[in-house]
């Protein structure tokens, strides 16, 4: 009986197998014991010569497809990369070549692909580019599909943080950077196969700078003096970032806290998206500070807005009144801090407001060093109105209560010490001289905040303006009598 099996003639297994049978047979005399043991020997031998050649096609079916890497520069420590494969060029290892590109199953059912080969997607803003995309995107969301690899921010030997894939197939990728505190739109990178003669090579890079934003904050007070019962107006811009279509959980908050010598105005609340007014509508909700209030402050509000009311518009801006209170301290400042809160991140923001004082002391002309006390004065303020005080120990401080007075006394020193003062034109005028003295004539200044210090007055080394007011008695000739009238009667008789 004769066996023919055609085996390629360069087969090693091959070779080995009709080898171990040739030297099995010549070993094996005919007509002799053993030849049938000798003929299992190379039936066996065949065999394996057969399986070997069986696994040599296996191994030799199995090519692997060439991979590449995707780099993301620009990254800030805190950010992770998700990298979503949408498009994938399917690898020919037999002709070793690429033959055409496919949908990935992550956008199954994703009507915006049906009929739609990968090749005729949009690829430039007039072909509907990033519309295409961001739906892309939101869809991707919308199923909560899970990422194809997801890395970490890497700081790199520049110092730099970036996040590189490695074993990425050829095809494009969406790219999702979260997790700091910049806002950025999704990124589509293709890897694309290049023939070298070593081989195929993919590489792609990513900026991951060039559509990130960092969102803004602002803190102001309008004018930066107040007074006791007076106020200042406190405004907060925030802009408003541009997420994606589709982008899950997005949070955007305002909140305040004041230096709790200050009185916050409830009802001067007010709220503008853009330039338009929104104050008390729903796009936002007024709830309770809950953040950790510092030392000193009291938490005003917390501003929570629907984005998707909002985000049409360029800005938030809020702003409130805060009223001086009698507890507010010359020379110091009374800081109200805003914080933004947003999806990945937080901002936060503060200004301050000063007040200020003033000293009359009342002297004696002649002797400056003699200091008159219970001399009375009362103090006008804008436009001519005399400002009522309650006095505090020995310090008066502006009052709108029923128990306020105009009238200002110097003490034993000849003192009168006012807190509270906001900044502006002041008269002060006497209006009760001691006896035998000459009241003076109205005194009109200003007080002005230093443009690099302003927690003190210009031309003045603190937060104090002073004014001597030198008083004089009424001056008195010698004199011993008159003549009379008695000549006058005599020539009147004469005459």
């Amino acid at each position: 009986m004769f066996l023919c099996i055609n085996f390629p003639a360069n087969s090693a297994a091959v070779n080995l197998a009709f080898f171990i049978a040739r030297r099995t047979a010549q070993h094996t005399p005919d007509n002799k014991p053993g030849v049938m043991e000798r003929i299992a020997v190379i039936s066996v031998a065949l065999s394996v010569a057969v399986m070997l050649l069986a696994m040599a096609g296996i191994a030799g079916a199995e090519v692997k497809t060439p991979t590449g890497t995707i780099t993301v520069n620009k990254l800030d420590a805190n950010e992770s990369v998700d990298l979503y494969q949408v498009i994938r060029i399917v690898y020919d290892g037999t002709h070793n070549q690429y033959n055409n590109a496919e949908w990935t199953k992550m956008l199954s059912g994703w009507d915006k692909i049906e009929n739609l080969n990968p090749e005729d997607a949009p690829k430039d803003d007039k072909s509907g580019s990033k519309a295409f995309y961001e739906g892309m995107f939101a869809y991707v969301m919308n199923q909560k599909v899970t990422p194809t690899a997801t890395q970490k921010a890497a700081k790199t030997e520049n110092g730099e943080y970036s996040a590189t894939f490695t074993g990425c197939e050829a095809g494009s990728y969406l790219i999702v950077v979260h997790g700091g505190a910049k806002i950025h739109q999704p990124y589509l990178t293709s890897l694309m196969p290049k023939e070298e003669a070593s081989g195929w090579t993919l590489s792609a890079s990513v900026d991951a700078s060039q559509k990130a934003e960092m969102p803004r904050l602002t803190k102001e007070a309008k004018k930066k003096d107040i007074g006791v019962t007076t106020r200042v107006t406190f405004e907060i811009t925030t802009t408003i970032p541009k997420y994606a279509e589709g982008t899950k959980d997005i949070t955007y908050w305002i909140s305040d806290q004041m230096d709790s010598r200050l009185q916050y105005d409830e009802k001067s609340l007010k709220v503008k998206k853009g330039e338009t007014d929104i104050t008390g509508q729903d796009a936002y909700k007024v709830l309770p500070y809950d953040r950790t209030v510092s030392e000193g402050k009291t938490g005003l509000f917390k501003l929570v807005f629907d984005y998707e009311e909002i985000k049409d518009a360029d800005k938030i801006t809020v702003t409130y009144d805060a009223i001086g209170t009698e507890n507010i301290k010359v020379g110091e400042g009374h800081e109200n801090e805003a914080t933004f809160e947003w999806t990945s991140g937080s901002d936060s923001k503060t200004d301050k407001v000063y007040t200020y004082g003033l000293k009359v002391i009342k002297k004696d002309g002649r002797d400056q060093n003699k200091l008159l006390k219970d001399v009375e004065f009362n103090l006008k303020g804008q436009g001519g109105a005399v400002l009522k005080f309650e006095k505090t120990g020995n310090v008066y401080k502006p009052s709108a209560s029923e128990n306020a007075s105009e009238t200002l006394v110097t003490d034993e020193n000849g003192l009168i010490q006012i807190d509270g003062l906001a900044l502006g034109d002041y008269t002060l005028v006497e209006t009760k001289a001691q006896e035998n003295y000459h009241k003076v004539s109205p005194v009109t200044f200003t007080l002005a905040a230093d443009s690099d210090k302003p927690e003190q007055l210009a031309k003045d080394a603190d937060a104090y303006y002073e004014i001597d007011v030198l008083n004089y008695k009424g001056i008195q000739l010698p004199s011993t009598g008159g003549m009379g009238t008695t000549i006058f009667m005599v020539a009147g008789i004469g005459v």
